[in-house]
């Protein structure tokens, strides 16, 4: 694995609830680095169901670095289920 830091934007595999299948995600690495050879992610999601709560952490299109992300739309960071 190449070299990873805190907040760098990653797509990686995230199982489904039923661990039946997965699907190719962004995500966001909130842990300093690797660790052994983990690491702690964050899913980011387009679908921001429920409404935004005091956790999350919204990317919206008129930042400006929104460009650089690589995420095509109004996305979610949402560290906690």
């Amino acid at each position: 694995m190449a070299a990873v830091s805190r907040g760098d934007l990653l797509l990686t595999q995230f199982p489904f609830t039923d661990l039946r299948g997965s699907a190719v995600r962004p995500c966001l690495v909130v842990s300093q680095g690797l660790i052994g050879q983990d690491i702690i992610v964050a899913g980011i999601s387009s679908v921001i169901r429920d409404g935004v709560v005091s956790t999350d952490v919204v990317v919206e299109p008129t930042h400006s670095e929104f460009p650089i992300t690589g995420l095509r739309v109004k996305s979610v960071i949402r560290p906690t289920t």
